[in-house]
């Protein structure tokens, strides 16, 4: 293994341990000192990160509840609810092919 994997593989261990996730986002180019300053002040805690965390909130109402009841409420909500569709496989073999 190259030293500088093994490196990174132990830092992201300890930030795991220290309650840290690794995320990736894929954003414009020009918010991204803005997200790295969000990050730095989430990481930081206290006061200013609490305050940074409830403005997040705001303004992102729900975004930390959803759960598999809003997939299921989605779902039952589709037009094909009630749809009499036939889902099964068909059970032939399929056709016979030559190599």
């Amino acid at each position: 293994m190259h030293p500088h994997t093994d490196r990174v593989r132990r830092h992201r261990a300890r930030q795991a341990n220290q309650g840290l996730r690794r995320i990736e986002l894929s954003i414009p180019a020009t918010d991204a000192p803005l997200l790295q300053d969000i990050a730095a002040a989430l990481r930081a805690g206290g006061e200013q990160g609490e305050q940074v965390r409830a403005k997040i909130r705001e303004a992102a109402p729900g975004a930390s509840e959803r759960t598999g009841k809003d997939l299921i409420a989605a779902l039952r909500a589709s037009p094909l609810m009630g749809a009499d569709l036939d889902l099964g496989r068909d059970p032939s073999e399929g056709r016979t092919i030559t190599f």
